[in-house]
């Protein structure tokens, strides 16, 4: 029996969706108007708000999927500096709140609560 869907898990999913539709826009741009190829910031678009779904249901692969992409965005983050505050804070935010023991049960990952 899944737990009751943790209040903040709402803001994640909706990080992961406003990801989604800029990732859609950077390929959609990348497409149309450069000459740089567009398949990667158009499949991580679709592959965001298959995250995002996956979060607000509470599947694990979601919750897998979730905290690597918010290393790798927490690992490339210097290399944009300064633009990538605000996604740096983000990254971080989602980790740690991944991570607590009450989400994690949502998700099936421990027994606690």
């Amino acid at each position: 029996m899944k737990s009751k869907r943790p209040f903040g898990m709402f803001l994640v999913a909706l990080s992961e969706v406003l990801a989604g539709f800029l990732l859609l826009y950077e390929g959609y741009q990348a497409f149309f108007f450069q000459a740089v190829s567009s398949a990667l910031p158009i499949s991580l678009g679709l592959l965001s708000f298959a995250v995002a779904y996956g979060l607000w249901r509470g599947v694990k692969w979601a919750w897998v999927i979730a905290i690597v992409l918010s290393i790798v965005g927490v690992m490339i983050a210097p290399f944009a500096f300064p633009s990538s505050i605000l996604g740096l804070a983000i990254d971080i935010c989602v980790i740690l709140y991944l991570l607590r023991p009450s989400v994690r049960h949502f998700f099936g990952l421990s027994s606690a609560q």
